[in-house]
């Protein structure tokens, strides 16, 4: 049967991160969605595919032909080649696996193939490299002679099985453990697990080892693909698709393909690089392969079409990275500067020589970026002659050009640029140049004009947007000039720049996530507000800033320009250095304003990887007190009851009043020694609170108290207070007190307080003198038990359960020796 495939070379379907680069691609239609896709290991025109309709199809796209395979019951969810491409082996929900002659092409439709009936439906088919064994995944693993079809091994899992693979020296065999998020790798001859591989933070979904043999990947429902190391199973890095469902190496092992939601990602495998993303599929993307030699690239999921595409231009593309490219825009109506190519080196020069000034100023070597170069050494200049008139981009927006760059293959998120922009007016009236950042890139753009670029302050501003690009924020920190941005030329800036990925190329693009928690903010004298940040990340950290684009007036105090352009601007309130990979740090500011409402801190990693979170904070609500641990303003016996309910507990709790990590009697004996700061005196308690410690607590508080003993002020102060709330919790006398409500309907609750010790039960009678209901309260110890939480409850019921009528009614107290008795009314 003659198919059409069609050739999509100029339209945008294989895109970068934001635009496109024209790929050759053919489609194939499958007719339903598709699990599975193999090229032969022989032949680079012969694909397979497999998955809805019960159906295998092989596509020999240099004679334009398809053949179907019928013979599943259900969906097909697994397809493989034998290493001499003459057998391809499907795995069928329908419990059976079939085996088909590939050399008998012109009849392969027509003959039966060999069917292997197992117990269980098969997820996975896999050769192994002598191509006498196959491997299926189902309830188990299995081992399969495929001469004669007989059983070798049954691998024992406690979960259904979902992806296998071999090592391509055939020594190992990788499988995931069902349900879970660990790989098992078994000694193929021993038929044993050799090593288990943790770090997943979801279910397995595929795993494949790398031709080479260096490199096993595995990948997660969650969206991560984590490279092993064959050699020592140590990771060598996680990689962070959009969705991920299945993955491949290329021949040479150096670049793994992922297929996600409606995309595939090229990745490096030596760096963990994003190369290139694929567009073109719709749903999730379920079978990816590469042919044998690395230049062709298939892939098919839900949407029911097999997408082939050369991708020889997308590797021959990839430019070292951590670079800065540079770009020279001219629209149409305008002539090119004479010795343009030289005017701009020797202004990235200029900004190259101050950054490695910097450095070395702070103790960091001439550590500087480098640009691109050609093998002269001259810098590179790419020349992009605009589409329309110097005239339209003025008054369009002159951002539309990264439109026409874009179309040019240059790709903003994997490079720094910096377009050289010659127009007659500067941009939107105001700027001779922005610059910004994202992911691995960022862009810089400069009206390439005498007024702009001349001089001392064209050098600045070179520096100045080159800095935005590498992620810095204004600084005007630490300077008696109070106009002097030292965004470019800080000791925060420098230890910045030592690790970032523009200053050290050969690091690497793996990045471990990283989390970033803020503790309750807190007012500190004098109006001062304290920030405490709680920061893990597995690769370690370096160093944390506090920013915000919302200050007081003062801190902008001389700075005119800022009213008018920068507002939208984001600015440092302070540094730390971090080390380690889960530390605390703390911020102490002036600098919010009273109606700011969010803080970013950035934080960069060991490899130069920025994070950013972002923080709510009211500043108008905010207690000066850490003791004020439930935040009313007031440091009393809520506070000290809260941080006794939390006892025991670890990490960042705002009951952990002196922060050391844990909630213990230190923190409680805190909160009693700040007993009376707030806005108001401190009330011991209140009987509809319901929250008053226990004699016996206190007791306890002050045993343990005493032992830790801390001869600082404030923990003084805070064992004297529990002394005497241990005083005004003990009685001088056992005393019945009144109910209350009184008179009530249907509920009430019936207080005491005990001298000692004693066995207490309260009697209620009815007026007549007949038991009406006995309440056994049980060995009780010393103390008052006078809240709702302590105090004797009578629902109004009798011993029977039944509603008691309206009148006056008589309760005894019993406590040892002790007998006292009062009158209550219930009135309905």
């Amino acid at each position: 049967m003659q198919f059409t495939h069609v050739f999509l070379t100029v339209v945008v379907l294989f895109h970068f991160v934001h635009f496109g680069f024209a790929q050759e691609v053919t489609t194939f239609d499958h007719g339903d969605s598709i699990q599975s896709v193999a090229f032969s290991p022989m032949n680079n025109s012969l694909i397979a595919s497999a998955g809805g309709h019960n159906t295998i199809k092989l596509w020999d796209w240099q004679r334009d032909t398809v053949k179907t395979l019928s013979g599943h019951q259900q969906k097909v969810n697994s397809i493989v080649f034998s290493p001499d491409g003459r057998l391809l082996v499907s795995g069928s929900e329908d419990r059976t696996i079939k085996i088909w002659d590939v050399s008998q092409w012109e009849n392969i439709e027509s003959r039966e193939p060999i069917t292997i009936r197992m117990p269980y439906s098969i997820h996975t088919v896999v050769f192994h490299p002598d191509g006498q064994l196959l491997a299926t995944s189902g309830r188990h693993a299995k081992l399969l002679d495929i001469s004669n079809r007989t059983e070798i091994a049954t691998l024992q899992h406690d979960n259904w099985v979902w992806t296998a693979a071999f090592s391509h020296d055939g020594n190992y065999f990788a499988t995931d453990d069902g349900v879970g998020t660990t790989v098992k790798v078994w000694d193929v001859q021993r038929e044993q697990i050799a090593t288990i591989l943790d770090g997943h933070t979801s279910d397995i979904n595929f795993v494949k080892f790398s031709p080479d043999d260096q490199t096993l990947a595995s990948s997660s429902w969650g969206g991560e693909v984590k490279l092993w190391h064959v050699s020592n199973w140590e990771l060598l890095g996680t990689l962070r698709p959009n969705g991920v469902a299945t993955v491949d190496f290329s021949a040479d092992g150096k670049v793994l393909a992922s297929g996600g939601w409606g995309e595939v990602t090229l990745w490096s495998v030596a760096s963990g690089e994003k190369i290139a993303t694929l567009q073109g599929h719709t749903g999730l993307i379920r079978g990816v392969a590469f042919s044998s030699d690395g230049t062709l690239l298939a892939s098919g999921g839900e949407g029911g079409m097999v997408r082939v595409q050369n991708i020889k231009n997308h590797l021959e593309s990839i430019h070292p990275p951590n670079i800065v490219r540079l770009i020279y825009f001219l629209p149409s109506d305008r002539t090119a500067q004479s010795d343009i190519d030289s005017k701009i080196e020797a202004w990235v020069e200029g900004a190259q020589t101050f950054f490695a000034d910097t450095m070395e100023k702070y103790g960091y070597g001439r550590k500087t970026f480098t640009y691109e170069t050609d093998e002269s050494g001259k810098a590179v200049v790419h020349h992009i002659a605009g589409k329309f008139t110097d005239a339209y981009y003025d008054q369009q927006n002159k951002w539309i050009i990264w439109d026409e760059i874009r179309e040019a293959g240059f790709d903003p998120t994997k490079n720094i640029y910096i377009a050289f922009m010659d127009f007659s007016e500067i941009l939107d009236g105001l700027h001779c140049g922005t610059g910004g950042n994202w992911d691995h890139g960022g862009v810089v753009n400069l009206i390439a004009s005498e007024e702009c670029l001349d001089g001392d302050y064209g050098h600045w501003l070179a520096v100045h947007e080159i800095g935005h690009a590498f992620g810095l924020k204004h600084d005007y920190r630490n300077h008696p000039n109070p106009t002097v941005d030292l965004m470019v030329s800080s000791a925060c800036t420098a230890e910045l720049l030592n690790v970032h990925p523009y200053f050290n190329s050969e690091t690497p693009f793996f990045n471990e996530p990283t989390t970033i928690e803020m503790w309750p903010p807190r007012a500190v004298d004098p109006e001062g507000i304290r920030l405490r940040f709680t920061i893990t990340d597995p690769d370690g950290l370096h160093q944390a800033r506090l920013v915000s684009a919302t200050l007081v007036e003062d801190y902008f105090a001389g700075r005119d320009y800022a009213e008018e352009q920068d507002y939208l601007d984001q600015y440092i309130l302070d540094c730390k250095s971090l080390s380690g990979s889960s530390p605390t740090v703390t911020f102490i500011t002036t600098q919010l304003a009273s109606d700011n409402d969010i803080v970013i801190l950035q934080v960069i990693d060991v490899n130069g990887n920025f994070t950013e979170g972002r923080f709510p904070v009211n500043t108008t609500s905010l207690s000066q007190h850490l003791e004020d641990v439930n935040g009313d303003g007031i440091v009393n016996i809520q506070d000290l009851v809260l941080v006794a309910g939390n006892f025991g507990q670890t990490g960042q709790n705002v009951a952990d009043v002196n922060e050391d990590g844990v909630v213990n009697i230190q923190d409680l004996v805190l909160v009693a020694g700040a007993f009376g700061r707030g806005a108001a005196a401190p009330s011991v308690w209140h009987r509809d609170l319901g929250i008053t410690p226990t004699w016996a607590e206190v007791q306890q508080w002050l045993r343990e108290a005493r032992q830790v003993n801390l001869t600082d002020p404030t923990f003084q102060k805070g064992i004297l207070v529990l002394e005497q709330l241990l005083v005004a919790l003990t009685p001088k006398e056992t005393a019945l007190l009144p109910n209350y409500p009184n008179p009530f309907n249907p509920e009430t609750w019936i207080p005491y307080q005990l001298a000692a010790p004693a066995e207490v039960a309260v009697s209620i009678y009815a007026i007549d003198g007949k038991l009406v209901r006995a309440l056994e309260l049980g060995y009780q110890p010393i103390g008052i038990y006078e809240s709702r939480s302590r105090a004797a409850y009578w629902d109004g019921k009798n011993a029977l359960g039944e509603s008691v009528a309206s009148g006056v009614y008589f309760y005894t107290l019993t406590a040892g020796d002790f007998t006292a008795t009062r009158k209550m009314l219930i009135r309905k």
